[in-house]
């Protein structure tokens, strides 16, 4: 018996466990043409992630100039602002001083020994003192008198007090 049809032919290793190859010609092109074009569409695919990667990329490296950007104007401007605090804390400063100054030679003048007698004399009704009114005192001579026992315990340790005390 000649098998004429090659849908029913059993070659090799095929021998022991027969498949059917009903495939036809139209079926085998078909099928590849199948897998063609399985094969350009996950290419596709892939293309199109590789794609999207990239993109991706850029986006991420413009939000990321954007934000390191963002962040050094910020930083730029508030040293700005602390600079600019700085400079007026310093100004006021030096008006102070310059007040400071000027009172202290308002206060100067004023401190002169005849402006002192003047204001005495004139605003607050003093009166110049004579030799009769005048109470002379000694500085060399002690008026406090000192008690001896106080001294020595104040000199003396806090043992030699107790002993002192007890015996």
């Amino acid at each position: 018996m000649i098998i004429t049809d090659k849908r029913f032919q059993i070659k090799g290793n095929n021998a022991l466990a027969p498949e059917e190859n009903n495939l036809g010609v139209e079926e085998r092109v078909l099928e590849s043409y199948r897998r063609r074009r399985k094969k350009e569409k996950e290419l596709k695919r892939m293309k199109k992630h590789v794609q999207m990667k990239k993109q991706a990329r850029i986006i991420f490296g413009i939000v990321a100039a954007f934000v390191l950007g963002f962040t050094v104007l910020y930083r730029y401007s508030k040293i700005y602002s602390l600079q600019n605090k700085l400079e007026a804390v310093q100004n006021q400063s030096s008006n102070i001083e310059n007040e400071n100054d000027d009172l202290k030679l308002r206060i100067f003048r004023t401190e002169g020994i005849d402006n002192v007698s003047k204001k005495a004399t004139g605003d607050l009704h003093m009166v110049n003192p004579d030799k009769n009114h005048a109470a002379y005192t000694d500085l060399k001579k002690k008026s406090i008198t000192i008690d001896k026992d106080t001294e020595d315990s104040n000199s003396k340790g806090i043992l030699e007090v107790i002993e002192s005390k007890l015996f």
